[in-house]
């Protein structure tokens, strides 16, 4: 999966449909997101959770943050947060 992706990840960057590039980078992030929870939570006693989550604390402050900065903000505290966003808005 990993070769398949590393040889068709450049095709969807000249294409011509929006969602082919966006097809691939979710499943790059999928992918990621899958082995830096197995390396977490792995059965070897020198995982991330045995050695006091040194792994597992960043992956999850790295979540919050894609999260975060992935839901949109209502106008009211958009509005808050940046007055020239909502001026250009509107």
């Amino acid at each position: 999966m990993v070769v398949l992706l590393l040889v068709l990840a450049p095709l969807p960057e000249g294409s011509a449909h929006p969602w082919a590039l966006a097809v691939v980078e979710s499943v790059i992030f999928g992918l990621i997101a899958f082995w830096q929870l197995a390396l977490a939570l792995g059965a070897n006693p020198h995982n991330a959770l045995a050695r006091g989550g040194e792994l597992l604390l960043p992956l999850c402050l790295f979540a919050a943050v894609a999260i975060v900065q992935l839901v949109p903000l209502p106008p009211a505290l958009l509005r808050i947060v940046s007055p020239a966003t909502t001026a250009s808005m509107s």
